[in-house]
């Protein structure tokens, strides 16, 4: 007869495992939409084409003169939005969605966020494409950033007449280093303390020099640990949907046993008013201290 103390260790292989529900994927929350031109008056596949008149100009006459120099406003196209299809897919099988309750849930749940994550870098990208300020890019490779550059590109869209609610949107690496350049006691002697309270918790989602301020980790960091932000107003870039994100019926393969799920949108995206705002690009190595 064996010997010996009866635990749970010798038959842990036959008890029954409890999970704890699935996580999810962590993603960022979605930062552009807010900050761009939204369209959503069409549902055909044509482009949306931008223009512009050209500029007039008011000179001094004299007294009496019969005025006979008319400018002539001609049109030009700036920009051209071209729409396509943008889908996610979950495929779950009949067995999975016995054994497990909340898989529909959590596909459903994924398949929205995959969507809004795609929109966001979508807009995100096309801060290179911006050409407003004195040159085409502020910072550069390797530079480190400063308030000087962001504030440098505010006075030059500024020079150039542009002149509506601005708002930066950069990657976390690159925030990270303003952030540290602020000191709350004298940069911000004048900001109250709540505004100063958040800055110091967490980068400033306010105003600072008249610009708002934004992160996100969705915006791309390239092999040599640069990334682009930028420096715009809601005029300069556009997101123009024919279908909204929605999710579509789901389908049921029978001889696969398979649930497929889909969520699936329509639109164009990228630079409305090129003149509108400025790339921000700099190091964005990963900061440890």
């Amino acid at each position: 007869m064996a010997t010996g103390v009866t635990n749970t260790a010798a038959e842990n292989n036959l008890f029954a495992k409890i999970y704890a529900r699935a996580f999810l994927i962590a993603r960022a929350q979605s930062v552009m939409l807010p900050l761009v031109t939204v369209y959503n008056d069409s549902v055909g596949i044509e482009d949306r084409v931008f223009t512009q008149r050209a500029q007039a100009t008011a000179q001094s006459v004299a007294e009496g003169t019969d005025y006979q120099s008319p400018d002539v406003l001609s049109k030009s196209q700036i920009a051209a939005l071209t729409p396509g299809e943008v889908m996610a897919q979950a495929k779950i099988t009949r067995r999975e969605l016995r054994n497990d309750p909340t898989a529909r849930e959590d596909a459903a749940q994924e398949l929205g966020s995959a969507m809004a994550t795609k929109i966001d870098q979508d807009l995100l990208s096309v801060f290179s494409s911006l050409t407003g300020g004195a040159g085409s890019t502020i910072g550069g490779a390797g530079v480190n950033l400063t308030w000087g550059h962001v504030l440098a590109g505010q006075v030059q869209l500024e020079a150039n007449n542009i002149n509506g609610e601005m708002q930066c949107v950069l990657h976390n690496y690159q925030a990270h280093v303003l952030a540290k350049a602020v000191n709350l006691t004298q940069d911000l002697a004048g900001i109250p303390e709540a505004v100063k309270n958040g800055l110091a918790r967490k980068f400033w989602v306010g105003q600072y020099g008249g610009v708002t301020f934004y992160r996100s980790p969705n915006i791309t960091i390239d092999g040599s640990d640069d990334a682009i932000g930028g420096l715009f107003t809601p005029d300069a870039i556009a997101i123009d949907f024919r279908e909204m994100p929605m999710p579509l019926p789901e389908e049921w393969d029978q001889s696969a046993r398979e649930c497929e799920m889909n969520i699936y949108a329509d639109y164009a995206y990228g630079v409305r008013r090129p003149k509108y705002g400025v790339p921000i690009k700099s190091d964005a190595s990963v900061p440890t201290s």
